[in-house]
């Protein structure tokens, strides 16, 4: 799945010069095309994503479309306050992409878990959350 999203994170901002990638140093083994496709508009945050929110509002309200990505409780619960004060007060448009919501990551214990990432995200003035869901075969 991870590279199907690169795919297509790479063919929208081929066609956008105004979309923008920022990742919470995520990405290892994933990301790399995007960000060689992107160059500059890939923004490798760092462990910052109440930043990563803040600074993608700037960005949106600049005229860019800003796509923020980490792993879910780290770009739903981290950032709670900027998400709402920053983005969803302002109604900015920007992209909030949640990766290995619920139990994703399980292996990786209670920090990486996150079942409230829906509703959190759904109380928020102006937010729409869309939800892929998985199919297990």
């Amino acid at each position: 799945m991870r590279k199907e999203f690169a795919d297509a994170i790479i063919k929208v901002a081929r066609a956008n010069e105004k979309l923008v990638f920022m990742t919470g140093d995520l990405g290892f083994m994933a990301l790399e095309p995007v960000k060689e496709a992107m160059g500059e508009r890939f923004i490798n945050t760092g462990v910052a994503e109440q930043n990563m929110a803040s600074m993608a509002a700037s960005l949106a309200a600049e005229g860019f479309i800003p796509f923020i990505y980490s792993i879910s409780p780290f770009i739903t619960l981290r950032p709670y306050e900027q998400l709402r004060n920053d983005i969803c007060l302002h109604n900015l448009g920007v992209k909030v992409i949640a990766n290995g919501g619920g139990y994703g990551y399980g292996i990786m214990g209670s920090t990486h878990h996150n079942i409230e990432d829906i509703g959190c995200m759904r109380i928020l003035p102006n937010m729409k959350v869309y939800v892929k869901p998985v199919c297990r075969r």
